[in-house]
């Protein structure tokens, strides 16, 4: 006999609306370079429409500490149930470890290669490959080989979406405002816990 328990039952659909994301975006590809991508937009045109996306049909973008993170589903189209973030990161780039306390995090790689470090275990992931991220476990994610990568990031419930528009800029070569980042971080109970470069 198999049982299901709610936590269960959550995880599942979270997993199936991020298959049917995964499917939309293969069908559909965006890879682009650093090059393609001078200027982040808000009117892009949403990845997955029809799945998660906002009822315009368009997404949001921005530059995060170098990494360009696209908006599909945000606490505004799911009930604050989770954020649906697709992430490109240009060769070499790298979160600071941090932890979310109010929040988990399913990384899925479209392309390139992801080395990320949950608490103490490290993994390098390949396209098709994932990883959990449970809530309260400091992270570092990196794209460490001369490739970008890009994946998407599945958040529940919601708050990475608000943290990236938030703090994001439109500009790659903008610098963020590291007191609005602190702020931000603070109010949905994320911490940073080191710099890029720096282990969990």
């Amino acid at each position: 006999m198999i049982v299901f328990t709610w936590k269960k039952v959550q995880r599942l659909l979270l997993w199936l609306l991020a298959l049917s994301a995964v499917v939309g975006i293969l069908m559909h590809p965006t890879s682009a370079t650093a090059k393609e991508l001078p200027q982040a937009s808000n009117s892009k045109r949403a990845l997955v429409i029809g799945h998660g996306a906002f009822a315009d049909g368009t997404s949001k973008s921005f530059w995060l500490l170098n990494n360009y993170l696209t908006i599909v589903a945000d606490h505004t189209t799911t009930d604050g149930k989770y954020d649906l973030v697709e992430g490109y990161f240009p060769p070499g780039a790298q979160t600071p470890p941090h932890r979310h306390t109010r929040y988990s995090e399913q990384l899925y790689v479209l392309e390139g290669e992801f080395t990320v470090w949950v608490g103490k275990n490290k993994v390098v992931l390949g396209a098709g490959e994932s990883a959990f991220i449970p809530m309260g476990t400091p992270h570092v994610v990196a794209a460490l080989s001369d490739q970008p990568a890009r994946g998407l990031v599945v958040a529940s419930p919601s708050a990475f979406a608000h943290f990236i528009e938030a703090t994001g800029t439109q500009n790659q070569n903008e610098a963020p405002d590291m007191e609005l980042l602190n702020r931000i971080s603070s109010e949905i109970g994320d911490e940073i816990l080191g710099a890029p470069g720096d282990l969990p």
